[in-house]
């Protein structure tokens, strides 16, 4: 019984270590200004990970940073997509990549998000002029950014809700719009692009389950495995998680009850021989 408690635990912890997370994925071609290494970042808060970013010495070469926020968004939204999609085109083709799937918002009582605040950083820090899209308007971007040669671009949720808007759907939608973007003005040559999601405030007063152990990610620079990006994160999803659950409920007794039924069975009694008995005695006789 110890043991199945134990199995049990260890996995409810494992899947209320990744509830309220949310993946972040940057890129870069400019070879100027290269992301972290995921290897060298501790933290599971996103905020100590965009302040490193927006320290970056050379951060203000790049001629567009574009931030996007994508309410809701979970790293397995991301493994889904297909090599082909334009996320993933991206990722293979830039100089410098940034992949962390399990990020949480640190509790705080500022009415800005993190990425709010790192756009009024980089555009205080590379006197970059700021153009703030809503949800609906990201089609609208190549007519905004016309005739610019640098700017910051930030992609603002318009719906907070995960049940108004299709997590896949809308990802490629807004890869599209900025795909097309970057590749039909002549400039900017070099941008940095950060993609993540808004988690809801009150989430981040939960407490947080140290992930140190998690699965390895894809380094900078790296390419892309065959199939969806980030096919190398971790897949205990929630509906996963509850489907073992379940299972081990069943399994486990059913198990233990086998074997203390085979405990129970008692081997025959042996037949020997009185002990004055002589074989070879009666046979002569």
């Amino acid at each position: 019984m110890s043991t199945r408690c134990l199995v049990l635990a260890s996995l409810l912890a494992s899947g209320y270590a990744y509830s309220n997370t949310s993946p972040l994925v940057a890129w870069t071609f400019s070879s100027l200004s290269p992301l972290p290494v995921a290897g060298s970042i501790s933290s599971s808060f996103i905020e100590p990970i965009l302040e490193n970013i927006s320290n970056s010495e050379n951060i203000c070469e790049n001629d567009a940073i574009v931030v996007v926020e994508q309410p809701g968004l979970h790293a397995s939204d991301l493994r889904t997509l297909s090599s082909s999609s334009p996320l993933s085109l991206f990722l293979s083709s830039a100089a410098s990549t940034l992949q962390l799937p399990y990020l949480r918002y640190s509790p705080t009582s500022s009415e800005s998000t993190p990425l709010e605040d790192l756009v009024s950083i980089l555009a205080r820090r590379c006197a970059l002029p700021v153009i703030t899209l809503v949800d609906h308007e990201v089609d609208k971007f190549a007519q905004l950014v016309r005739g610019r040669s640098r700017y910051i671009a930030h992609v603002q949720p318009y719906a907070l809700g995960e049940e108004k808007w299709k997590r896949s759907l809308d990802i490629n939608r807004r890869a599209d719009a900025i795909y097309d973007v970057l590749h039909s003005l002549s400039a900017p040559k070099s941008h940095l692009v950060l993609l993540t999601g808004r988690q809801d405030p009150s989430s981040s007063d939960l407490p947080l389950i140290p992930t140190t152990d998690s699965p390895s990610l894809l380094a900078p620079n790296s390419t892309l495995p065959a199939g969806g990006i980030l096919k190398r994160y971790q897949v205990l999803t929630p509906a996963l998680i509850t489907t073992l659950l379940v299972a081990l409920g069943v399994l486990v007794p059913v198990i233990f009850f086998g074997i203390s039924a085979l405990a129970r069975i008692q081997a025959p009694a042996r037949m020997e021989p009185p002990k004055k008995f002589n074989a070879m005695e009666k046979k002569t006789q």
